[in-house]
Order: C-alpha cells, then structure tokens, then sequence
C-alpha cells in the first residue's frame, strides 16, 4: 500500500491510497467466489452457473462490491500510516478497477486545524466593583411582593395602566380588514383579530401600542387605537405598517398587591423583615458576583478567539450551524410561535447562525487543546451530577435519562461539556483580577496553589457535540 497526503484548503485534506496490484486480484478472487455460489441465472440451478457467465452477468455489481471492499479495507491503516485524524469524510472517488494493475482511491477529508495557543494563563480582567444597595434590595422586596399579588375584578373604574383585561379587538389596515388582507401573510391572523384576548394594559405585548391605548378605556365601549409596527415585528409583512385596532374591553381585573406583613413574611418562610431583606443582600449579593463571573469569561473567550490564529473545518461549522438553527426554531415554537411565523422567521435565522457557529466551533477546538496541554480530566461522579441535574431540568429519573443518553450516544458530549467547562473555569481561576473586591479575594485565596477547576455555567461544547 501507498499513501499521499494533499492539502487543498482548511483543514482540508486529500488522501490518496494505492492498492498492490496482488491485493486487488486477492480482493477480487474473494468476491467472484461469493458471486459464484449465490448467483441466480436462468438456466442454471443456484451457484451452479459457469463463473465466465457470472463475471459477465454481475460485472457492474461485481465492481462495485470490489472498489467498496478494498477502500474499506484500506482506508483506516492508510489514515493510521499518515497520521491525520478526519472529523468528516468529503468525498470518496473511486475509479474503476483495471485487471491486472494496481488500484488508486481519493478520499476528501475534513481534520482538526493545526494553531498555536494563546497565552491562557494569568490573562489580566478588569472586574467591575459588586455593590448592593438598599435600593437594589427594597426592588426585590417590591417584586417580591408583586409576585404574591392577586388580580381581584372591578367595573366601576376605567382601566388603568397594570390591569390585567379581556379584550375582543380587530385590526385594519387602510380601511381593510387586517385578517383578509393575503399579502400580510398566514401568521397576520394572530394579531388582526382576537376575542376574548387577556392582555396587560399599558404594556406593548405583541401588538406595539395595543396596551398602552387600552389605559383608560371603558367596560364595553369601543375605542380606536392607531399603533405602527416596527420596521423588524416578525410577524407577517406587517413590519413598518400603520394599523387601527377598533378595541372593546369586557372585563377588568386590577392587581392587589400584599402589605409587607406577618402573612406575607409567613408564606415566603421569614422570621422577619429584616431577616428577609438581609436573605435578599445575600441573594443579590451571590446573583452578582455570579453575573461578574460570567462576564469575565465571556471575556476570556473572547480573548482567546481575538488572540488565536485558526481557521476551522467547514463540515463542523456546517453541523454546528445546523444544531444551532434547530435549536433557535425549537426554542421559538415553545415560545408559542406558530407554524407560519417559524417558516418566516428560518431564512433570517439561517444566515445569522452562521457567524456564532464559526466561533462556537474555534472555542471548542481552543479549550479542547487547552484541556489537553493541562490535563484536564472528568471524573465519573461529575458525569453523574450533570446526568442528576439535566434529569431535575426535564422533570424524569437520573436512570431513565442516562440510559436514553448512552442508547443515542450522548455520553461523550455531555463528558465532553463538563471538560471544556472546567478548562474555562481553570483558565478563570488563573486569571489575574485587578480588583480587590469579591473577585479580588477569591484570587488571592488560591494562589500559590494548584486552581481546582469546577464545572462551570456556560455551555462550551467541543464542535459537534452538543447537549440540546
């Protein structure tokens, strides 16, 4: 066997393999064997026809069978003996076999780049002073409260801004009848005409303007509303149309919010309220620093792509775009858009996943050689919180969710998720934070020593492994 290896472009390759002329007889004997004795020729009782007359009957066949047979045969020690690991198969080119000579194939092949790392140790981060006030603690109290309020019905008032009404409204545009006009689209149904509508007024909702005009309206008298969609609204082709919305609303309910009372400080389980505004500092106080974190690395990551000369196979992107589409429309669809609304929404959606999948798929290769360079492994009890609390998430057994995991071969992404984590948080912990705050001290506390690397929040997955 001989082998070649071309580039012909990023992380592109061509390899070819030359097959000893004595393989390919060897290779050829073997097939003409098994289509001698299965064989089924009019005239001739089963694997009893003349193998002259098998050859000729079967000849397309035949060489189809033999070039299949020897490029699986050689293909893996031909990448074994060059070296190369391909994360895709481009293209295969097999010519037809040629008694008696030597046979050549060509495989395309996508491979891992080929960069050198960026400094990622001790890379110096700005982190922003964490601070909060009593401002910042009585708004959540405040909201707090708000989430235990009550919608209680009233009719001897006009509806004010926060009330929570019913509504029958139907659109027009120029005087026609949103709902009727084809070119608007299927998906401008939804927002032409509604009965029975709940909706918040004095908020924009899904329809610009709709709520703030509804402040002020009365119990069954109708009202005019003029609202202009904005130029990027995703429903239909309404984006930029002017529109009159004929309104009546029939009933309203007000919100109650609680005192901030025994009761109240009861049911969210506080001895008191100055406990419960101190739990809520401390609560603020970790969502921040929390918050902090996840900026720093953000910026790390993006460090490290500015900083790191790669260019990325083609075949992963394409793939990672693809997840990242499908995830984008999945996430729409729970979201409550319709079928028509996704359908226009995919063309923008495909073009705009294409830029994050490039970088997607240069961060993973980064942390994946940094993981690598550090040693950075995963223990089997990491694989199990993660399978514990994607299990919480889906609301089903931590077994159940393993095995459907391990029969469609998702355990090496979710173990590969968990290492690339971990190589983020490593490179977080050796970073060097120029404030002597919360992060300050969290810095000063390890150094000296060996980081230990926890899994950390963000999904950074090596390329086409991802968890969805």
């Amino acid at each position: 066997m001989k082998t070649s290896i071309q580039s012909v472009g990023p992380c592109r390759k061509k390899l070819r393999v030359e097959v000893p002329q004595d393989e390919v007889a060897n290779m050829y004997e073997s097939i003409a064997a098994i289509f001698v004795k299965h064989s089924e020729i009019k005239g001739f009782r089963r694997g009893k026809a003349p193998r002259a007359l098998v050859e000729k009957h079967y000849a397309r066949r035949m060489q189809e069978s033999l070039k299949d047979d020897l490029a699986r045969k050689f293909y893996s020690p031909a990448v074994e003996h060059e070296k190369i690991e391909p994360v895709a198969i481009i293209d295969l080119d097999e010519p037809d076999v040629v008694p008696g000579q030597p046979w050549a194939f060509t495989v395309t092949l996508d491979v891992p780049p080929e960069f050198k790392l960026p400094k990622y140790k001790g890379l110096s981060l700005k982190s922003a002073k964490i601070e909060v006030t009593d401002e910042d603690v009585a708004k959540r109290v405040n909201e707090m409260l708000e989430m235990h309020s009550r919608y209680e019905v009233v009719e001897n008032r006009p509806v004010a801004a926060g009330d929570f009404v019913r509504v029958d409204f139907e659109g027009s545009i120029d005087g026609a009848p949103m709902s009727g006009i084809k070119e608007l689209g299927a998906s401008a149904k939804d927002v032409g005409a509604r009965k029975d509508f709940w909706m918040l007024a004095g908020k924009g909702e899904f329809i610009p303007g709709l709520g703030e005009g509804l402040a002020g309206a009365e119990l069954g008298r109708p009202r005019e509303i003029s609202v202009t969609f904005p130029a990027d609204y995703p429903v239909g082709s309404l984006g930029g149309k002017q529109a009159v919305y004929r309104a009546s609303v029939t009933q309203i309910r007000a919100r109650v919010i609680p005192a901030l009372d025994a009761d109240f400080l009861k049911a969210v389980e506080a001895e008191s309220e100055e406990a419960l505004r101190t739990r809520v500092r401390e609560t603020l106080q970790k969502e921040a620093e929390s918050k902090e974190e996840e900026r720093l690395k953000e910026t790390i990551l993006k460090t490290l792509l500015a900083k790191t000369a790669i260019e990325v196979p083609e075949s992963v992107v394409a793939d990672e775009a693809r997840r990242m589409f499908y995830a984008r429309m999945r996430q729409g669809a729970m979201q409550g858009m319709s079928r028509d609304q996704l359908s226009e929404h995919a063309g923008g959606l495909a073009e705009s996943v294409k830029k994050s999948a490039v970088d997607e798929v240069k961060i993973g290769y980064i942390l994946h050689r940094i993981a690598e360079e550090e040693k950075i492994a995963v223990e089997d009890a990491e694989v199990d919180e993660a399978i514990a609390r994607l299990a919480a998430r889906y609301q089903t057994a931590p077994d159940a969710l393993r095995q459907d995991m391990e029969k469609n071969q998702r355990m090496d992404a979710i173990r590969n998720e968990i290492r690339m984590n971990k190589t983020l948080d490593f490179i977080f912990r050796s970073a060097a934070l120029n404030s002597e705050g919360f992060f300050g001290r969290l810095i000063s506390g390890i150094s000296g020593k060996e980081p230990e690397a926890k899994p950390a929040v963000r999904n950074t997955e090596s390329p086409g492994e991802k968890l969805t």
